[in-house]
């Protein structure tokens, strides 16, 4: 008798971009028409007295800010980071935009650049990207984005919506601020 293998997480990669609230809605992440319900716990993104945790970088990718959807520039200085979080995207339906793909990636934990790693799960985690899935414009411009003073209440109240923040955990909000500012900049893609 074979001892059976453990359940493996599926989370989703949500890029932390300056208008994070136009992608999240009511705990559903809304990218091109796809609606991806967000659990409301055991996200491996965290935020504690100390700040924020295991935050995933993805480079090669740039974001459209207007869709929140990754777009794949094989360029290895762009960048973005985001949140992983409780979820599981299922396949558009056949009425929805279909200009995007999910990229499952199951790894060992340690096999990811996450900043400020803090109680990653030990037998490895899946985690769904969404990108476009045309092909790569070797022409495609990018941009480099810092998050600036009025995007970051925003910010802030999507990640707690999201419920990051540990039960009974007392949060230094400015504290926090100033973390939101310091660990999140991103590459967008240029509009034509």
């Amino acid at each position: 008798m074979s001892n059976p293998q453990p359940q493996v997480q599926e989370y989703v990669f949500i890029p932390v971009i300056k208008d994070i609230n136009s992608i999240i809605n009511n705990n559903n992440l809304i990218i091109n028409g796809l609606t991806i319900p967000i659990n409301r716990s055991g996200h491996i993104t965290s935020i504690d007295n100390k700040g924020i945790h295991n935050v995933l970088v993805l480079t090669g990718y740039a974001v459209d800010e207007k869709s929140g959807i990754l777009v794949p520039t094989l360029d290895p200085c762009d960048y973005v980071k985001g949140i992983l979080v409780a979820g599981q995207p299922s396949n558009p339906q056949p009425n929805q935009p279909n200009n995007f793909s999910i990229l499952k990636l199951k790894l060992q934990s340690n096999k990811l650049y996450i900043l400020r790693k803090s109680n990653l799960p030990q037998n490895g985690i899946v985690v769904n990207i969404i990108y476009k899935n045309e092909h790569t414009n070797t022409e495609l411009r990018t941009r480099f984005v810092a998050i600036g003073d009025s995007s970051i209440d925003d910010i802030l109240n999507t990640l707690k919506q999201l419920n990051l923040i540990g039960q009974n955990q007392q949060i230094d909000e400015g504290k926090l601020k100033k973390d939101i500012k310091e660990l999140f900049n991103y590459y967008a893609v240029e509009s034509s």
